[in-house]
């Protein structure tokens, strides 16, 4: 997901058409080498080499998040503690001032985003995990369009390796989608009345868990997609059988 938050609308239209501009290309470069080299199946080498980038991408957000999360100066934190605060922060300027304890430095998008420095190590290895989870899930649907597009173009469609590769992406995506709407919340309630405090004026953490359709409508179509590619491998042996 590709998400820009800004009070421009024309900035933030013109960001999400760069975005589109440079998938085009890349897309194009690729599919005109395929078809210089005499490559027939051009959308499946572009497939291939755009979910490989895809999941490539995901790699590198690995050590952009950890960075984010263990490293930066602040967090950003959703402020889901209190439907009302005594009084709003002010804007976020860039600047941090040492502190010892969490504390929250400015918050953004009407307030219901904290940025908050001095957050404990503990705190910030969890909404770690969370990032990292989420990472893997947008990771998901480039494996599984690479691994099929690559069996494609080397003549083995239903090469069983598909098979398994989807089965095992369907149980990933099952479970760490129901890890991700439970740890999500309670990373960011945690970490936000870690910095706001225990004063009554907040009120206590309130954990609002929901455990989403997602991840089990995910399974279910990588699930039927694992057994028609296994159908089909069971077809294909039987057709070279008759042969």
């Amino acid at each position: 997901m590709f998400s820009v938050g800004t009070e421009d609308l024309a900035a933030g239209l013109s960001q999400i058409l760069l975005v589109l501009v440079i998938l085009g290309f890349i897309a194009s470069v690729v599919g005109v080498g395929a078809r210089r080299s005499g490559n027939n199946a051009i959308a499946l080498t572009i497939a291939s080499s755009v979910s490989f980038g895809w999941v490539v991408l995901c790699g590198i957000g690995v050590l952009l998040v950890g960075y984010q999360n263990l490293f930066a100066p602040t967090v950003d934190v959703s402020a889901n503690v209190t439907d009302s605060r005594p009084s709003e922060f002010g804007p976020c300027d860039g600047s941090v001032p040492a502190v010892d304890t969490a504390t929250v430095i400015c918050d953004w998008s009407g307030g219901t985003t904290l940025q908050i420095a001095g957050l404990p190590l503990g705190l910030r290895s969890l909404l770690l995990l969370t990032a990292l989870i989420s990472l893997i899930l947008m990771a998901v649907p480039g494996v599984a369009v690479w691994q099929i597009a690559r069996r494609a173009e080397a003549g083995e469609p239903f090469d069983p390796r598909v098979a398994r590769t989807l089965g095992v992406l369907a149980i990933i995506v099952l479970v760490l989608g129901i890890l991700h709407d439970v740890l999500e919340p309670i990373g960011q309630t945690l970490a936000a009345h870690a910095a706001l405090g225990n004063d009554d004026a907040y009120g206590p953490p309130m954990f609002e868990l929901t455990v989403q359709f997602w991840p089990f409508a995910a399974a279910l179509v990588l699930t039927a997609l694992a057994a028609v590619f296994r159908h089909g491998h069971r077809l294909q042996r039987e057709t070279v059988g008759l042969v």
